[in-house]
């Protein structure tokens, strides 16, 4: 499918744990044209989970189209096909969506909170990825940044690349 116009991937459910909320609310203040498609999943565990997911996808901003679950083994045709991926805007670290991503060449938006250390071979390494707070209005400025400057998605790429190169690496799981 030919796209219209940058598209970001957005695998992961909709809910409160994984910031679909921060990004909603970032989408208001972003001022470049693109699309984000999501994966119609939502967070239904408890009530409070179900009420709030459903919440978030009876107030989709226009940013925003749902497209049907994907079966897992399609995954890879969409990371491919998108210019970017949005990952977790909450927790402050990665998770498989980021790493899957990443591995498939495409930049990922995720926050990183500092604080939170990643350590191998016995030292601290710091997380690539971006941006640096999950404020709205911040993110919102990072998606713009990211939407209008190839340079930034492939120096940002780059970066992440590396980074998951080292702590995905198989000889090292493995011992």
């Amino acid at each position: 499918k030919n796209k219209e116009k940058f598209t970001f991937f957005c695998p992961q459910r909709m809910g409160i744990p994984k910031g679909t909320d921060i990004l909603w609310e970032s989408l208001k203040f972003c001022k470049s044209d693109f699309q984000i498609l999501q994966v119609d999943w939502r967070d239904d565990g408890t009530e409070e989970e179900d009420r709030l997911s459903l919440k978030l996808k009876e107030n989709l901003p226009s940013q925003v189209k749902l497209i049907p679950m994907i079966k897992r083994k399609d995954m890879p045709k969409y990371y491919q096909w998108s210019d970017g991926v949005i990952g977790n805007l909450r927790i402050g670290s990665f998770e498989y969506v980021e790493l899957e991503a990443v591995m498939l060449k495409k930049p990922v938006i995720n926050y990183t909170n500092k604080n939170i250390q990643i350590i191998l071979d016995g030292g601290e390494n710091e997380s690539p990825f971006e941006p640096n707070s999950n404020d709205p209005k911040e993110i919102a400025k990072f998606i713009d940044d990211f939407v209008t400057s190839e340079k930034l998605r492939l120096d940002l790429l780059k970066k992440e690349f590396d980074f998951v190169q080292r702590i995905s690496n198989p000889e090292k799981a493995a011992e």
